[in-house]
């Protein structure tokens, strides 16, 4: 290869390098946006299909200060809001 071949390779390597410099350094807010929602996706997906008929407990607490427990029952598609630890026992207890 000649000086004049290597200078071209080299000048070609460098521009294209500091294009996709630039171009990796732009924000993609669109692509974060879809890529959260994949994620999002893909998440309840898992969720869903891997919850079984185990029973879904989840602890909220709203914007009072309440704190509150939404349980579910997959086998029976029932579904309660509790108001206490010991509630939500009862109820996991009710279920066998």
């Amino acid at each position: 290869m000649t000086s004049y071949d290597t200078h071209l390779n080299y000048e070609r390597l460098t521009h294209t390098g500091n294009r996709e410099t630039k171009l990796d350094t732009l924000p993609n807010r669109t692509g974060d946006r879809i890529l959260s929602t994949i994620k999002t996706i893909a998440h309840n997906l898992f969720a869903y299909f891997t919850s079984g008929s185990e029973p879904r407990i989840r602890k909220v607490v709203d914007h009072t200060g309440i704190t509150y427990w939404d349980v579910y029952d997959p086998y029976t598609n029932r579904s309660a809001r509790l108001t206490s630890e010991k509630e939500v026992i009862i109820w996991l207890e009710g279920r066998y």
